[in-house]
């Protein structure tokens, strides 16, 4: 891949060896855990025996630290000779709305909590978490404010999105 700009045409060689090996049209859509709730994460995407991987019942936050993966370790040919790496599919979350609220009688108090688990550790990676004496006062239609994730949430294999606002 080449990327060229009228500012930066020389530097087009910086990205030459950069390989786009998970391409962006297969994603997949979610799957809802038949018999679920928002007590133990109400969206999964599919993966046979999640409960022993994702440990849903450990209530943890996650241990990692942000950037504590972040040196590449598929260089190729060799770590000293580096010419390439090769991409990994990541979940991004850019916002979270609001999108309908029953009774309107003016801003909401929202509390609770979104996290993600994945492979690298199953421990909760919070997107949001608020609890009551905190909340977020949003509007319908408005934004609802995030803190992270804490780090990265690789998407090499399922993940689990779970749940209680």
């Amino acid at each position: 891949m080449r990327l060229f700009s009228k500012k930066t045409k020389e530097m087009w060689w910086f990205t030459e060896g950069v390989s786009d090996n998970c391409p962006t049209v297969d994603v997949h859509p979610a799957t809802i855990l038949e018999g679920s709730s928002h007590r133990d994460g109400s969206i999964y995407k599919f993966c046979p025996g999640f409960i022993q991987v994702f440990q849903i019942a450990d209530r943890h936050e996650t241990c990692l630290e942000p950037m504590m993966l972040s040196q590449p370790m598929d260089c190729q040919p060799n770590r000293d000779t580096c010419t390439v790496h090769f991409s990994t599919r990541m979940m991004q979350i850019f916002s979270i709305k609001l999108a309908k609220i029953h009774m309107y009688s003016g801003p909401v108090q929202i509390y609770g909590y979104i996290a993600v688990r994945d492979h690298l550790d199953s421990m909760l990676n919070y997107v949001v978490n608020r609890s009551r004496d905190d909340p977020i006062i949003v509007k319908q239609g408005s934004c609802i404010e995030m803190i992270g994730p804490k780090r990265g949430i690789s998407m090499s294999c399922s993940v689990v999105l779970e749940f209680d606002m």
